[in-house]
């Protein structure tokens, strides 16, 4: 039986020029690459038991309050007018998508518990809010199966059909981009950021069509949802000006959506503090840039001819070598 999880933006994302609700990481064969392979990590993300499962975290709003970080270093005036404003969709030729109304699928009605579970998250974190004003567009709710694990997700079709994809295009990293990063026996550990594209607020004028029906109430997203065909170039584009601001201060990794991975190489005696270093500065500067970080992890050598390190279990959420814990 598939397991019942959550599904939120660090599991995926939906693609410029698509016309499907989601695609995820490891749906795009030929350019993706996914940090869970690259470090054969056994314990680095541990599951949660309904028991043990953190509360969600509010996200909407977070990266706006550290908009003073974002201005010390971002040279694109879009991203920063995303951040203080929200995006604005760009309609082609201006035109908004007609009021429609769809009902949800099949395989969100099997799953009552399940949408209901995700419902309340969504509005623990901030990523929606129920409202008693009907939406110019009511898209439908569905349930899919990927990997083993059920997914809510909002399809967008046919809002994505209304959409100006003109210039919605942005080079994304793989992991044949390691080649030119990464050198052997570097120490590595990766960041795999939580909800992230919901850290990318909506522009108010968007709410309308982005709404959803569950139960008799009615929802609108207000940030970021991953079916929304430009999510994946504007968070891209948005995190690339991180990227640029450690490789302008000599720090190694690719990048790709929500996952980072980082190149440390080994003290000239072979410890490990120069990579303790550089950790805990990618992740103060991840927080300090208003993202919720869930875990980061650590290989402890990589060769240059292989993506395949193992985690030594410390016990913690990061492995060896000893470094600092993300704590979100």
């Amino acid at each position: 039986m598939p397991r019942e999880e959550p599904c939120f933006e660090s599991d995926g994302a939906s693609c410029p020029g698509t016309d499907i609700a989601e695609v995820r990481t490891d749906d795009i064969e030929d350019d993706s690459w996914d940090v869970d392979s690259a470090c054969s990590a056994t314990s680095a993300k541990p599951a949660d038991s309904p028991a043990t499962k953190p509360a969600p975290k509010y996200v909407k709003g977070r990266l706006k309050a550290k908009l003073a970080f974002w201005q010390l270093f971002c040279k694109s005036a879009v991203v920063l007018s995303w951040i203080s404003s929200g995006y604005e969709i760009p309609w082609a030729l201006g035109v908004t998508p007609p009021p429609l109304s769809f009902p949800n699928a099949a395989g969100a009605l099997q799953r009552e518990a399940f949408v209901s579970a995700d419902i309340a998250d969504l509005l623990a974190r901030g990523s929606i809010m129920q409202t008693h004003l009907p939406p110019a567009v009511i898209s439908p709710l569905n349930v899919v199966e990927r990997r083993g694990k059920l997914r809510l997700i909002l399809d967008l079709v046919y809002v994505n059909r209304f959409i100006d994809q003109t210039g919605l295009k942005f080079k994304y990293e793989n992991i044949r981009s390691a080649s030119l990063y990464f050198n052997p026996d570097d120490y590595m550990f990766s960041v795999d950021l939580e909800a992230a594209y919901h850290h990318v607020d909506m522009h108010e004028s968007a709410w309308t069509y982005l709404g959803f029906r569950w139960q008799g109430k009615t929802y609108v997203f207000t940030v970021l949802p991953f079916g929304l065909s430009p999510a994946c170039y504007v968070f891209s584009k948005l995190t690339h000006e991180l990227v640029g601001r450690w490789r302008a201060r000599g720090i190694r990794l690719i990048h790709y959506l929500d996952d980072f991975l980082f190149a440390v190489a080994k003290d000239a005696d072979g410890g490990s503090s120069a990579f303790k270093l550089v950790q805990a500065q990618v992740l103060q500067d991840i927080r300090s840039a208003g993202f919720n970080v869930p875990y980061a992890f650590a290989c402890d050598t990589m060769p240059i001819e292989s993506t395949n390190c193992q985690q030594k279990d410390s016990g913690q959420r990061t492995g060896a070598p000893p470094a600092v814990a993300s704590q979100g």
